[in-house]
């Protein structure tokens, strides 16, 4: 199964297969953002995941970026997240594509904080992938 047919699952399909860097279910609101493994780090005693790129993405006027900043904005607003980690195929590439993802379990995201002129949001406590399911939307394989 690919990240796409994974969030699809999951009742949160992206807008757009090639562009879009997550996606919002549309039954209860829910943000599902789409991390890289290797952006993630400890601040603090706590894990976090970058979020943003390029100075908080206010200069990309890209699809993903637009739609990444929509994304924060509602989890800022108090919108459930959930973060699915993915490990890129080469992380000197740009712009990035997905080798593989965690299927097994996503994170709970947590704050959103400004880390070195980027957005981070705290990797809260992971949970297996069903349990971020939607009531109306089963997680088959």
């Amino acid at each position: 199964m690919t990240h796409t047919q994974f969030l699809k699952k999951l009742g949160a399909p992206l807008r757009s297969t090639r562009e879009s860097w997550g996606s919002v279910r549309d039954s209860d609101r829910a943000v599902f953002l789409l991390i890289w493994q290797d952006q993630t780090r400890r601040i603090g005693d706590e894990q976090f995941s970058r979020i943003t790129a390029r100075g908080k993405l206010l200069d990309d006027d890209g699809f993903g970026a637009k739609e990444r900043l929509e994304h924060i904005e509602l989890i800022k607003e108090g919108a459930s997240s959930y973060l699915i980690v993915c490990i890129a195929k080469d992380v000197t590439n740009r712009p990035r594509t997905v080798s593989d993802f965690i299927s097994d379990r996503v994170f709970i995201g947590g704050e959103i904080v400004e880390h070195d002129n980027e957005l981070w949001i705290r990797l809260d406590r992971a949970i297996p992938s069903n349990e971020a399911l939607c009531s109306s939307s089963p997680l088959v394989e």
